[in-house]
């Protein structure tokens, strides 16, 4: 192993030790953090209406169904007029219309709640910049010493090394980088964040959405500062990471680094461009020609003693699909690693498909289609008027495959798979399980990458392409289960619907947030809990967590 070979590989596990801390303490905390203010504005909403329901003398129930209903929605008149009308006649009905007008109002407005809301996000920024604070130095100091000793150990260091304290290294981690440092970044989205969650209040009140769904509705935009607030902290620890290797390498005396990109297909074009490439140190600058280049960067530098244009020795780590580490050539870049390993792949001859002459007759959202099945793999089947590649029946199997190890059966063992384009099946969803048929439909679109990322979006993990066909086949899984247990499907709906909400609420209890993507959160709010429960098995699975 050479010198940069070894202090490249030191930095990859010193990345992935940092993003796992990250995870499992950081992230949890500031999870944490976020779902206390909500607890907070959600009591503020539920005060706000008890309140009303105080003053005018009604169960909450009673008030709320005032304040969303179809009364009292117009002002038939003055303030002055309804209150000489009730001095006149004394009318309760003339007093609860003013009241709820005067309520619905001052919801509208909104000052009060607000400002407190605002007061929680406050606190909830303060808390999040003060974590963030003592985390992101203590990363920086491990990268910095660590580094140190490994370029000491190949190379040896030109000078003594000087101990670095925690006031110099937030110093240094607090310089606006990308026009902002990470304490201006925090407040800024979480400002944004105030500013959503008001909007939202005000809009359901308008439409006279139930306080339930109000308060979905703001746990749907706290869980999108929660992705906000996770996103910027493992952005601004790569960029810590990067700053520590980047000091370390310029006190041990050194003059280039190079810029190492993940080998794997999750990596972004920006880094891909950049892997391989050696720069001067005076070259150094975060977002331009050092990581991070972009949300989420995983790419790092490492200390190199050759200019650009030496030829490097040795190996490097890469993953393929399963994540499995293999080495390839040191000097071969992102883009020559993608030829080389991932296009090779494409081209190479698939088997052709071979349709059987029988034909098979499924009825599929009011319409008959017409199947044949695959002759070597009889639970594959095509609608006719449609072509499958021999490349895409590849991808196909192996897919499948995959999903069927990640959710533990045998592959032989699994529904049968019908595949047809949207049109013909009548949706724009990638996959759907028909338990009543027993049959897994798949479209084109789910062959199709860019397709699959658009439609994946709103699902957990919208990058992997085992996530649609995970989730199908865990439905399967529960309707076998039923199936087994009853010898008929008579009731399976109610049945897994009421067996997945008893899973929701264990879950709940815990402290773990069910709102797992936007589709989850759509199909909370529609109550169906099966579907909610899925998302969660899914993301488990693929991320075994």
């Amino acid at each position: 192993m050479t010198d940069e070979q070894y202090w490249a590989q030191r930095m990859a596990e010193l990345e992935e030790k940092w993003n796992k801390k990250c995870r499992q303490e950081l992230e949890v905390e500031l999870i944490a953090y976020y779902r206390q203010a909500l607890e907070h504005i959600r009591k503020d909403v539920n005060d706000l209406y008890a309140r009303f329901a105080r003053d005018n003398e009604l169960t909450y129930v009673e008030a709320s169904q005032l304040l969303q209903g179809s009364e009292y929605r117009v002002w038939r008149m003055d303030i002055q007029d309804y209150l000489k009308q009730y001095r006149d006649t004394g009318s309760a009905e003339i007093l609860r219309e003013l009241n709820t007008l005067a309520m619905r109002s001052r919801i509208t407005r909104l000052d009060k709640l607000y400002s407190e809301t605002l007061v929680h996000l406050a606190d909830l920024t303060k808390k999040t910049e003060d974590r963030v604070d003592r985390f992101l130095p203590t990363a920086y100091k491990d990268f910095y010493y660590h580094n140190l000793y490994n370029i000491g150990q190949k190379a040896g260091l030109q000078s003594a090394v000087t101990a670095v304290d925690d006031k110099q290294v937030l110093d240094i981690l607090k310089t606006p980088w990308s026009d902002k440092n990470y304490s201006q970044r925090i407040w800024k989205n979480n400002a944004k964040l105030a500013q959503t969650i008001q909007q939202t209040i005000v809009q359901a009140t308008h439409r006279g959405t139930s306080i339930d769904t109000l308060s979905r509705l703001v746990s749907r935009r706290m869980d999108v500062g929660v992705s906000d607030a996770r996103r910027l902290v493992r952005t601004e620890l790569n960029f810590s990471e990067n700053r520590a290797a980047y000091d370390s390498i310029k006190d041990a005396g050194m003059k280039y680094y190079l810029f190492i990109a993940t080998l794997d297909r999750r990596t972004s074009a920006t880094c891909r461009e950049h892997d391989g490439h050696v720069y001067e140190l005076d070259e150094y600058s975060p977002g331009s020609t050092a990581p991070p280049l972009h949300p989420n960067c995983r790419s790092t530098i490492s200390g190199s003693l050759y200019g650009p244009g030496k030829k490097k020795t040795g190996t490097r780590i890469a993953r393929d699909n399963n994540d499995k580490a293999y080495y390839v050539p040191a000097d071969m870049t992102y883009r020559e690693w993608y030829q080389q390993y991932v296009s090779a792949a494409s081209v190479q001859n698939f088997k052709k498909v071979v349709l059987s002459n029988e034909e098979e007759i499924v009825k599929r959202s009011g319409k008959n289609l017409a199947f044949r099945q695959i002759a070597t793999q009889p639970n594959l089947h095509i609608a006719n008027g449609i072509t499958l590649k021999p490349k895409q029946m590849h991808v196909l199997q192996q897919r499948v495959a995959s999903a069927a190890k990640v959710i533990g059966v045998a592959n032989y063992s699994l529904p049968d798979f019908y595949i047809a384009t949207e049109l013909q099946l009548d949706t724009n969803s990638l996959a759907m399980y028909n338990w009543k048929q027993n049959r897994v439909f798949i479209t084109l679109a789910l062959l199709d990458e860019s397709k699959m990322m658009t439609l994946q979006k709103d699902g957990v993990l919208p990058d992997n392409p085992l996530s649609t066909i995970v989730h199908e086949l865990i439905h399967w899984k529960d309707a076998e289960r039923y199936r087994n247990s009853h010898h008929t499907m008579d009731g399976y709906m109610d049945w897994v619907i009421r067996k997945c909400r008893e899973k929701l609420v264990e879950l709940q209890k815990r402290g773990y947030n069910i709102s797992v993507s936007n589709y989850a959160q759509e199909m909370l709010i529609q109550q169906r809990f099966d579907e909610v429960y899925t998302e969660i098995r899914t993301l488990k699975l693929l991320e075994n967590r």
